[in-house]
């Protein structure tokens, strides 16, 4: 069972390894980790530079303009696999790859690497090619810091940092100066001066006459006269012929009773 403290400080570490998230003692070792925090939202890492033979894996950029003085807390003595620390000797930051010895009298361990960034430190080692001074042929990039819990008032951002932001922001629409009017007596006032244009007579064009004018009344009326009767169906000459006969037979029964009288 683990007697270190609990962490109140985090922040991540974008490499182009990958993603690596570090949790910090910011209270129990304030004053080394607060620098760290420091470079860390100015965005001063830059790179990974070595890895010594103890597994322990060195840091260009962010170094304290001068060498910080040791800081050691009694529950935080041993540096095990993903540890996060200052290395006084040499004025860096540095991650542990792996479980080694402390060396009381240059090292402050400030925090640890949490979750799947161990594995991501592990690829990085194992993965990297090294020159003989076991420095990073192709040195992994530190791409950008974020501090996600500070703990201590940082300051502000910045200025590079502050315009980045900026410019992330998305525009707010500008307010329109459209007024409504709710009054329309001075649009009124102004119709009212307006003053009426007669309507013009609209006149024929030369050579019609008015009295060559057909009133439209009369030419539908002579449409409808001259409309063609539809002739008469088969069936309607079938049932006059048969109506025919009827009136007939029934005149001839008339005469035959007649004469009987």
């Amino acid at each position: 069972m683990s007697t270190e403290p609990s962490t109140s400080s985090k922040c991540i570490i974008n490499t182009s390894k990958g993603r690596i998230d570090v949790e910090l003692w910011a209270r129990e070792l304030p004053n080394t980790t607060k620098l760290f925090l420091q470079s860390c939202q100015g965005q001063k890492l830059q790179r990974f530079d070595e890895v010594r033979s103890n597994g322990i894996v060195t840091i260009v950029g962010g170094s304290p303009e001068e060498k910080l003085e040791v800081e050691h807390h009694a529950r935080i003595r041993s540096c095990r696999r993903g540890s996060v620390g200052y290395d006084r000797n040499i004025n860096r930051w540095f991650l542990a790859s792996q479980e080694c010895s402390v060396d009381d009298k240059s090292w402050t361990l400030i925090g640890k690497i949490v979750g799947e960034s161990n594995y991501v430190l592990r690829r990085m080692v194992d993965e990297s090619q090294l020159d003989d001074s076991r420095k990073f042929v192709y040195p992994p990039i530190v791409n950008k810091t974020e501090v996600t819990v500070p703990y201590f008032n940082l300051g502000p951002l910045p200025q590079a940092r502050r315009e980045l932001s900026k410019e992330g922001k998305p525009k707010s629409p500008k307010r329109s100066n459209t007024k409504v009017q709710l009054s329309y007596e001075e649009v009124e006032e102004e119709d009212g001066d307006h003053e009426m244009v007669p309507l013009k007579r609209i006149k024929p064009p030369p050579g019609v006459a008015d009295k060559d004018r057909i009133d439209h009344s009369t030419r539908t009326q002579a449409l409808i006269e001259e409309e063609p009767v539809d002739e008469i169906s088969l069936r309607e000459k079938e049932t006059l012929n048969l109506l025919s006969q009827f009136q007939q037979r029934q005149k001839g029964r008339d005469n035959i009773l007649n004469r009987r009288k």
